[in-house]
C-alpha cells in the first residue's frame, strides 16, 4: 500500500468513529442542566424520596452546578410500577420543557435490615441524555452498614462511592472535528 492509502484509510477509519461518538466522550459538563430524576424504589417509597435528596446534595459536592428537580406527581390507585413509569414520563417531558440536558436515576434496588440490626442497601445509577433518552453512565453496588449503623449513612456512603466513577469535566465539552486527526502529521 501507497502512503497515501494509508493516510485516506486512517482517515476513514477516524471519520467512521467519530460518527459513533458521544458528547460526553471527555466527561459530563458540570454546568450544564442536570435533573434528579423521580427514583425508583419497589421496596419503600422512602427509600426513593431519600434517594433523590441525597443525589441532589451528593451531585453538588461532585461539582455540578445546576441541578434541579421536577416537580412531583402522584398516581392515585395504580401499582408501583406503572406509577413509577408515569412519574419518569412527567419528568423526562418537564425536563425537556426546562433545558434539562442529563437526569440521573436512582432505583433502589434493596433496602432491608437484618435480623442482626445490620442495614443493607443496593442502589443503580443512571445517568441519561434528556434529548435522546440514551443512558450515557450507569453504575450498581451494594453496601452494608454494622450492627445499629444508621441506613441514612450506609445509603449516602454508598452514592458517594459511586459518584466518584462519574466523570464531571469543568466545562461543557466542544466537538472539534479537528481533534480526530491529530495524529495526522500537519494536521
Amino acid at each position: 500500500m501507497k502512503p497515501i492509502q494509508h493516510t485516506l484509510l486512517a482517515l476513514t477509519f477516524a471519520v467512521a468513529a467519530g460518527c459513533s461518538s458521544t458528547p460526553y466522550q471527555n466527561g459530563f459538563p458540570s454546568q450544564e442542566n442536570w435533573a434528579v430524576m423521580p427514583a425508583i424504589s419497589l421496596n419503600s417509597e422512602e427509600a426513593g424520596i431519600q434517594l433523590e435528596r441525597m443525589l441532589k446534595v451528593l451531585l453538588a459536592s461532585n461539582g455540578v452546578e445546576n441541578i434541579s428537580q421536577p416537580p412531583q406527581t402522584e398516581f392515585g390507585d395504580q401499582s408501583t410500577l406503572i406509577s413509577n413509569a408515569h412519574k419518569l414520563q412527567n419528568a423526562n417531558q418537564w425536563a425537556q420543557q426546562h433545558a434539562v440536558k442529563l437526569g440521573m436515576i436512582g432505583s433502589v434496588d434493596e433496602w432491608k435490615t437484618s435480623s442482626d440490626g445490620r442495614f443493607t442497601v443496593g442502589l443503580t445509577l443512571k445517568l441519561t441524555d434528556i434529548e435522546t433518552g440514551e443512558v450515557v453512565w450507569t453504575t450498581s453496588g451494594q453496601g452494608e452498614g454494622r450492627p445499629q449503623e444508621d441506613p441514612l449513612d450506609v445509603t449516602r456512603n454508598l452514592i458517594n462511592t459511586l459518584l466518584s466513577t462519574l466523570p464531571i469535566t469543568g466545562s461543557p465539552a466542544e466537538s472539534d472535528w479537528l481533534d480526530w486527526f491529530k495524529w495526522i502529521p500537519g494536521v
